[in-house]
């Protein structure tokens, strides 16, 4: 462990600084004139790449969090509130985690600003792009980059609305009732501590977030109510349908996959689509999203690919990935040692929070569920010897079976930069997938199961035997029902995406418990505080808006979402 790694400890609660998400979106800051950008390409080039540039800021709320490093953050906060991954160790205090998979997040919380604060400045970095790419722009080459810029924001807001759209749960759920008992232990009455009414008495359920864009008035800011999904989606079909028509007019177009291309916009439609759970046009722009992908060289990874040491999940060149995006030596992520993805990530990265125990780790019941012969098994450190024999590792080998007891279940989905252990600057560089050709896939699977499910089945299964496991048979009687191949189905795609930030929206979208508990497991490898358990979709996914952005946009203060911190008790 090197000199900069050291203890943060995360504030409970906001700090008091204004959150200025909203109002700096209507600041005409960072905005090039018409004159600038004719006389010098590279202002507007500069603004078009903050986008990407910024999804590896650190310190998005000034508050020296040590998971506050980026868009990758949000991926691994959303995937610890899953039964999918967990962080393995508390390793005395290391584990930053910890609130979001205690449930432990509220609207007075700097937890909860962390993430409101990321996703508006992020977004802010796109509005900018659009005010000097605005609409009406002559310029053919400026409608390519504001369709880049588009496709961008299109991103965010779908990742927000999916994220803090605000759905039932199940009010049969024992973690959100309360039983009132009269003076003989009778139960008189069970009240539901977990409705659609927040603590304003305001009904919020479908709301998801305001919209503020690049030519939004600064008094509208100040009084910009929530929406509805419908709402949301139409503008985000808006704007990708203007990004459709002419992101290859830019003269940045598949330059590299820092920026979205045609196949991205596509993929786009087809997540948004499966929000609306419009799974027929799902399925269509799935299919659209496949074939542009591919026509532009992209292929699905191959088990080496999948496996390798030098090259697994850490470059933008991967095969498969259709949008990315990276961190580079001088970026403060970076210079911090500690505090990026790969710190975070990869406990062969021995100068991180990885390296100490502070980990990702795959929760038990969801590993053993996967058959011993899918390559994809081979991103776990292993319990079993004969699974360990064809493992590799980036320090070699030979420390195989160290690994195995120190780091049980641990991942190594993703590699360091090069496969580069110590040095920092080399091994944290390493690259983050925003968008995969596999994804489409199984959106296209899921999508058309949903309408056609036994043949749909049928073609995962063809691709799992081609591309993951060639012994790929599950039980007859485990997929015997439409629901039941559709739960497959998932599944193998949270499989597939583990660690990459996507499954959370899923199990939201249908609805689907959370079992945390390991009692499902042959090996208990789930901290005893983490072991929360839902019936049907739980609240915690709901999240809520920071209080502080109420401060400065009226139409928020009294419809933020349900509080459910604290409702969930560990089993």
């Amino acid at each position: 462990m090197n000199k900069f790694f050291k203890l943060a400890l995360i504030p409970a609660f906001a700090s008091s600084m204004a959150l200025t998400g909203c109002l700096d979106e209507v600041e005409p800051t960072n905005s090039v004139t018409q004159e600038q950008l004719n006389q010098n390409e590279d202002a507007g080039r500069a603004l078009l790449y903050a986008i990407p540039g910024f999804m590896n800021n650190y310190g998005t709320t000034d508050s020296d969090q040590h998971i506050d490093f980026g868009y990758a953050a949000m991926m691994r906060t959303r995937d610890v509130m899953t039964a999918d991954l967990i962080t393995g160790m508390d390793a005395g205090g290391y584990d930053h985690w910890q609130n979001y998979e205690t449930a432990q997040v509220g609207e007075d919380y700097m937890n909860s600003q962390f993430i409101w604060n990321y996703y508006n400045k992020q977004i802010l970095t796109c509005n900018n792009a659009l005010r000097t790419f605005y609409e009406g722009i002559e310029d053919e080459a400026g409608e390519g980059n504001r369709a880049i810029a588009l496709a961008y924001r299109a991103m965010l807001w779908l990742d927000m609305g999916r994220w803090y759209e605000c759905l039932p749960v199940n009010e049969n759920d024992k973690n959100i009732q309360e039983e009132v008992k009269d003076k003989d232990g009778n139960v008189t009455e069970v009240k539901i501590l977990y409705t659609m009414v927040n603590q304003a008495g305001n009904n919020v359920e479908g709301l998801t977030i305001p919209i503020v864009t690049e030519d939004m008035p600064e008094a509208a800011a100040y009084n910009n109510p929530r929406v509805t999904r419908d709402v949301l989606a139409a503008k985000i079909f808006e704007d990708l349908k203007y990004a459709e028509e002419h992101i290859e007019q830019s003269n940045y177009y598949q330059n590299d996959k820092l920026l979205p291309d045609l196949s991205c916009v596509y993929g786009l439609y087809a997540r948004t689509y499966m929000w609306l759970e419009d799974y027929p046009k799902a399925s269509e722009y799935a299919q659209k999203a496949i074939q542009e992908a591919q026509q532009s060289g992209c292929s699905v990874l191959t088990e080496d690919e999948l496996l390798s040491v030098k090259n697994g999940f850490n470059t933008l060149t991967a095969s498969s990935w259709m949008w990315g995006f990276k961190p580079e030596s001088e970026n403060r992520t970076v210079t911090t040692g500690i505090c990026n993805w790969m710190s975070m990530t990869s406990f062969e990265a021995d100068y991180g929070y990885a390296a100490v125990g502070a980990g990702p780790v795959v929760c038990a019941a969801f590993y053993e569920r996967i058959d011993n012969n899918d390559y994809r098994k081979l991103w776990w450190v292993p319990t079993s010897d004969i699974l360990l024999k064809r493992m590799h590792f980036c320090a070699g080998d030979q420390y195989a079976q160290q690994y195995k007891t120190t780091y049980p279940y641990f991942s190594v989905k993703f590699r360091p930069y090069q496969g580069e252990t110590s040095d920092y600057n080399i091994a944290s560089t390493a690259a983050v997938p925003l968008m995969r050709l596999e994804e489409m896939y199984f959106i296209k699977f899921e999508a058309d199961a949903h309408t056609a499910a036994a043949p749909a089945f049928d073609e995962m299964k063809a691709w799992m035997i081609a591309w993951r496991n060639p012994k790929y048979k599950p039980k007859a009687s485990s997929v015997a029902t439409d629901e039941q191949k559709i739960e497959e189905i998932v599944f193998q795609k949270r499989v597939e995406q583990w660690g990459e930030g996507l499954t959370l929206f899923d199990l939201k979208r249908l609805n689907m418990s959370v079992n945390r508990t390991g009692n499902d497991a042959k090996v208990q490898n789930i901290r005893k505080e983490f072991r929360l358990q839902s019936s049907g979709r739980p609240a915690w996914m709901n999240m809520v808006i920071v209080a502080t952005e109420g401060t400065a946009n009226k139409a928020v203060t009294y419809y933020n979402n349900p509080d459910f911190n604290g409702l969930y008790k560990a089993k």
